[in-house]
């Protein structure tokens, strides 16, 4: 569930989504890069959030839950979810524990 809400809401906003995969002993990190709007770190850390929705996300339907969904499976599974900024867009990182 975590994965598909990061592609659908890097294919709604982002326009594209790339999806690639990272690991380690203790870690497997699931990328997604778009080019989405760039994003101060205040409203980065705020999309997480119950209802919170980025500033492109006006004339495009939800209601904001599917990052906090995305966070809470992170958080679940000993991981976090967390964005860079990229020099087309936006990377979102979901840490996953392996252990």
């Amino acid at each position: 569930r975590a994965v598909e809400n990061l592609i659908e809401n890097s294919l709604k906003y982002g326009r594209k989504a790339i999806v690639s995969l990272q690991y380690n002993s203790k870690f497997a990190y699931i990328n997604i890069d778009d080019e989405s709007i760039s994003m101060d770190e205040v409203t980065l850390k705020e999309l997480t959030g119950p209802f919170k929705r980025g500033p492109n996300a006006n004339f495009i339907d939800g209601v904001g839950l599917g990052l906090t969904i995305v966070s809470t499976i992170a958080e679940q599974h000993g991981g976090k979810i967390f964005f860079e900024k990229t020099n087309t867009g936006l990377k979102t990182i979901l840490k996953i524990s392996r252990v």
